[in-house]
Formats: structure tokens, C-alpha cells, sequence
């Protein structure tokens, strides 16, 4: 990931082999939340929002996430609905171990779209 992060900026997120997108960043609200806007990537996501929102219970930090405003209801979204739990285990274990996998190699390029 490269970009600006700051409301207003830009933040391209690339994973090779297959591709990436890039999103405008509509908000952010330091230690509570990010919200943005797919600007470039497969056609599917362009105009869809991603938020991450970030709680405190107790000991714990509760992430939640969620990528709406899908046009339709297409296959492709079942895909990135499997991709985007792979991410956040992927997260958690960043967090937790140190070690992630932000790119994992179980993608064929022909997959992408």
C-alpha cells in the first residue's frame, strides 16, 4: 500500500501478481475509524465504500469491517467476500504473531477481474 491516508487523499493497494485498486479516503477518525471509496480496480468495486471500525471491550480490541454499495449481486462478490476474511485472519495474526499474509499466492491472474 502506498498513498496518502489523511481525508481527501489517495491510497493504492497493489498485490502481485493479479492486480489491485485504489481508494480515495472519504474519513478518518484516529483510534475509531476509516471509510473509503474504491476509485480504480475491478469494476465490480468501483464506487463501493470500505469502512474499518475500531472498539475497545475490555481487554480486547474489536475490528469490524464492511465493503458496501455493490451495484448487483455477482459472482465476483462471493469471491471477495472469501478474500476479504483471508485479510483480516491475516491481520490478526500480524497483530498477534507478527507474521502476516497481506498477499497470499492462491489467486490465479485469469481469477482476478
Amino acid at each position: 500500500m502506498s498513498g496518502d491516508g489523511t481525508a481527501g487523499g489517495r491510497l493504492e493497494f497493489r498485490f502481485p501478481p493479479v492486480g489491485g485498486f485504489d481508494m480515495e479516503v472519504l474519513e478518518t477518525v484516529p483510534s475509531e475509524s476509516v471509510r473509503w471509496r474504491v476509485v480504480e480496480g475491478p469494476d465490480e468495486w468501483v464506487g463501493t465504500t470500505i469502512t474499518w471500525s475500531l472498539r475497545q471491550e475490555g481487554d480486547h480490541a474489536i475490528v469490524m469491517f464492511s465493503h458496501d454499495g455493490w451495484r448487483e449481486q455477482v459472482p465476483f462478490m462471493n469471491h471477495c467476500s472469501t478474500k476479504w476474511a483471508v485479510f483480516l485472519l491475516s491481520l490478526k495474526a500480524l497483530i498477534e504473531s507478527g507474521k502476516g499474509t497481506p498477499a497470499p499466492r492462491d489467486v490465479a491472474v485469469s481469477d482476478w477481474h
